[in-house]
């Protein structure tokens, strides 16, 4: 069951912006931040706390299209190295191939 509830377009469109890197729609987003606060306030964290924690941990966090681009250069680098053969024999992959074609995307694009 879902239903309607207004938010700003600010924070629409951070949710949209954050929920593309994680393959999430903004609502899925919005709703993913939602239960993390409920998690903190269950746990008796209040915001202002909460936020000083966060804040002494943002150094080096970087923005979403910082991340893509890394990646679209990784996957640059993977594809000249197989294309030269020197990936040959070892897997290009965090995870065996048995798993990875046994694996199931959850929410994403495709």
């Amino acid at each position: 069951m879902s239903n309607s509830i207004r938010i700003t377009a600010d924070l629409f469109n951070s949710a949209s912006e954050a929920g593309m890197v994680m393959t999430r729609s903004a609502a899925q987003q919005v709703e993913h931040w939602a239960r993390l606060g409920q998690a903190l306030e269950s746990k008796g964290l209040p915001l202002d706390s909460a936020m000083q924690l966060l804040a002494a941990q943002t150094v080096g966090v970087r923005e979403p299209a910082a991340l893509w681009q890394d990646k679209r250069q990784q996957q640059a680098l993977d594809r000249k190295t197989a294309q030269a053969g020197a990936a040959a024999g070892r897997p290009m992959s965090l995870f065996s191939t048995t798993r990875a074609r046994r694996a199931k995307v959850l929410n994403g694009p495709y």
